[in-house]
């Protein structure tokens, strides 16, 4: 399998980093949306229904619930269900995959389904168990804009992306706070929903316009991760390559139990 195959395995992973860091209200720096024209239509300029002063209870908690999502943190663990659908490419639905983020400093180990992650010690590797095929290379620089920014900061994003805060109880023990905005370039929604005693998260969804036709809901890229742990101490430290991959006359080789992978070193 080429390199190329190889990158649309990691777009989930990366993805899901992303939304644990909640990075998308750095979006707004760079993109001003505004309403989507068509080709052939006059542009004119679409009012957002924008809600102009958010219920400083519900920020506050939806700050509070974001915070235990920092990936940016020394040390963040998150296990959990991913399921996604892309309106625009069937191929790349996933169903009920489990997902693992251990992470500490620069070091971190992810599981996505049949596919692994390590990147430490100095060397990344990259494994897929069903392929039998194995990448290694240079240790990698966590990347992103993971991390809550200051309150200040995260309301003057919402409003002026054009968001709505949306806070919904769901049954007695759930309550889930929506950030939406049908017509944005980039993220259409962010939800988290959480233990509204606890404010321990249950579910992070987004869902994402399609670059080439942000206007058309029906090529949205929805993503949803159902939490089964979420914490700031990692519940292992499997950031050595060691499990995987040895080395033998300065060149890698596979590790004894996977023996028979196709080793590619990138």
């Amino acid at each position: 399998m080429n390199r190329k195959k190889y990158s649309q395995y990691l777009k989930i992973p990366v993805l899901i980093l992303l939304i644990a860091g909640i990075s998308f209200f750095a979006w707004g720096r760079y993109i001003k949306p505004k309403s989507f024209p068509r080709p052939d239509a006059v542009v004119t300029e679409k009012s957002v229904d924008v809600i102009e002063d958010y219920d400083p209870v519900v920020l506050e908690k939806f700050a509070k619930v974001c915070a235990k999502l920092d990936a940016k943190a020394d040390e963040f663990f998150i296990s959990g269900i991913v399921n996604s659908v892309n309106g625009a490419d069937s191929l790349e639905t996933v169903v009920n995959q489990k997902y693992e983020l251990s992470k500490k400093g620069q070091d971190f180990y992810c599981r996505f389904g049949e596919t692994e992650t390590i990147n430490g010690n100095g060397t990344y590797v990259f494994v897929d168990h069903i392929l039998k095929k194995i990448m290694v290379g240079k240790e990698k620089e966590v990347m992103g804009n993971a991390g809550l920014p200051d309150l200040s900061t995260l309301i003057r994003n919402l409003k002026s992306e054009g968001y709505q805060l949306i806070d919904k109880k769901r049954g007695d023990q759930l309550e889930t706070i929506n950030v939406v905005n049908d017509n944005h370039i980039t993220c259409k929604l962010y939800s988290v929903t959480f233990n509204p005693e606890s404010l321990a998260p249950q579910q992070i969804s987004v869902r994402l316009s399609n670059v080439y036709a942000p206007e058309d809901k029906a090529q949205d890229k929805t993503v949803t991760i159902d939490i089964v742990k979420c914490h700031n101490k990692v519940d292992h430290n499997t950031y050595g390559p060691e499990k995987i991959v040895r080395k033998k006359n300065a060149s890698w080789i596979p590790a004894p139990a996977y023996e028979g992978y196709e080793l590619i070193a990138i």
